[in-house]
């Protein structure tokens, strides 16, 4: 089940529910940069992202940034994670972020990612979604 923290999306309509895609986007994000903190962490998948897309094209009508979380989303399904830094960043402005802490810093190498992962969801990975040995 999709859950957010501290704003469960069912109790505040479409802002909470949009608030929820930001949040999945941003803990997505977080397995592919550098940042000083982070809050929330969800695995990359090619499902998710597709889940993700759906779930913004079935509610564009009702949500603010539409059209930036299916820019992001899309440059993330064909696995490019270029602007993921910028792209986390971006996200933390629309939503009103007051701290720094939290800001991407940089990508994290391949190196960095597979120990993050390691890390935070046991798994030890070769493969990484939006790596391809060039």
């Amino acid at each position: 089940a999709w859950k957010s923290g501290d704003k469960p999306f069912a109790e505040n309509g479409v802002e909470g529910f949009e608030y929820a895609v930001q949040e999945m986007i941003q803990n997505m994000a977080h397995q592919k940069i550098i940042a000083d903190v982070k809050e929330g962490s969800l695995m990359i998948t090619p499902e998710r992202i597709d889940t993700l897309i759906a779930l913004v094209e079935e509610n564009k009508d009702d949500f603010e940034h539409d059209e930036t979380y299916l820019e992001i989303l899309t440059r993330w399904k064909q696995g490019d994670f270029s602007l993921v830094d910028y792209e986390h960043n971006k996200i933390m402005f629309i939503q009103g972020s007051k701290s720094t802490d939290g800001l991407a810093l940089g990508i994290a190498s391949k190196e960095q990612e597979k120990n993050y992962i390691l890390q935070v969801f046991a798994k030890d990975v070769d493969d990484i979604f939006g790596w391809t040995e060039k």
